[in-house]
């Protein structure tokens, strides 16, 4: 009986070890929503990587996180809820230059950071959420980088651990010298996804280096369509829907030259959850001479977004499972000679 005592005690305390390392294991998983962050910009010419001081860089907060059962989410926050664009996809190119028209449009707050001697810009003290980035003033024969979005916080797979400081490199690339006087051309395309009754028009903005140049209205009469030519190649072009009617989502898509909008009847807002990256890619492609589509995000698309489900829990829960059916035999089969022995 004492031997059987014994070994009940070192099984007890044997459990009790197994549940509390799995609660620390599990723990150290945990997301906290409530954790400060920073971004970190590294602000550096991207051919010679001499880095650039006096580049100046803006932050928008415009989506917070919140815990869910399978990792982060994020909702617009007020009044970014109205910029009536999905937030389905952070990878979507177009979604920086659709909040940086609304957010310079808008007025809407901002922290403001030039680069210093080493060419670093640091914005900390973030609680999670996503942020928009985009450049207001860089060094003259620069092209301007193209605003993206950073989040905060970001899975590493490979450590299996949350990431609260985030670095991004945005492309900074001079301007084509053998452009100079050169031109391109840019048509956008107007597209209805609804079997209700869409507006009798719409109006688009042509944006250059995210300024407004012009406004086109867009209806049947021009079917929808419009081209500018003569778009001087120093620049970046983009073309935005400047009042996305009431009930309806935007979305762009790109191809060589133009651009198509699509507005989509809108069902129910959406959230979207973090992206699969730990630390962001140079923050915009290089400019090219066909193309005056918004260069890619920070971060690299992937099949799917994902949702932040782990997979140490497997292994970990089989683990204890084997340890504690040991745990069970053993205390079954000294059970068993014990009572022989009585």
């Amino acid at each position: 009986m004492k031997f059987k005592k014994t070994v009940t005690r070192l099984l007890s305390i044997l459990i009790v070890s197994v549940f509390c390392f799995t609660l620390f294991f599990v723990s150290g998983f945990a997301v906290d929503i409530n954790k400060n962050g920073s971004i970190t910009l590294h602000v550096a010419d991207s051919e010679e990587k001499i880095p650039l001081q006096g580049a100046t860089f803006r932050l928008y907060l415009f989506a917070a996180a919140h815990k869910k059962s399978d990792g982060v989410g994020y909702e617009y926050v007020i009044p970014y809820d109205n910029c009536n664009m999905d937030m389905d996809n952070l990878q979507d190119p177009y979604l920086p230059v659709h909040l940086a028209y609304f957010a310079l449009t808008h007025s809407l707050p901002y922290t403001e950071i030039t680069s210093d001697a080493k060419g670093n810009i640091v914005f900390d003290k973030l609680l999670p959420g996503v942020y928009l980035i985009l450049a207001t003033d860089i060094l003259e024969n620069y092209f301007l980088p193209s605003p993206f979005v950073v989040n905060i916080p970001i899975y590493n797979h490979e450590e299996e651990s949350w990431e609260y400081d985030i670095n991004a490199t945005p492309k900074m690339q001079i301007r084509y010298e053998d452009v100079q006087g050169e031109y391109t051309y840019l048509s956008v395309k107007k597209q209805w996804d609804s079997d209700e009754e869409i507006p009798e028009k719409i109006t688009v903005s042509l944006l250059r280096d995210l300024q407004e140049m012009e406004r086109i209205e867009l209806s049947e009469e021009n079917n929808w369509y419009y081209r500018w030519d003569k778009l001087d190649k120093q620049y970046t072009w983009n073309v935005v829907e400047n009042a996305v009617p009431d009930g309806y989502k935007v979305s762009y898509d790109f191809s060589s030259n133009a651009i198509i909008i699509t507005n989509t009847k809108d069902v129910e807002d959406e959230t979207t959850t973090m992206p699969d990256e730990t630390t962001t890619d140079e923050a915009s492609s290089s400019p090219d001479e066909s193309t005056t589509v918004p260069d890619e995000s920070t971060t690299k698309p992937d099949e799917l977004i994902d949702t932040g489900q782990l997979n140490w829990p497997v292994p970990v829960f089989s683990t204890a499972g084997l340890v504690l059916f040991s745990i069970g035999w053993i205390m079954l089969k000294f059970g068993k000679k014990d009572e022989e022995t009585v």
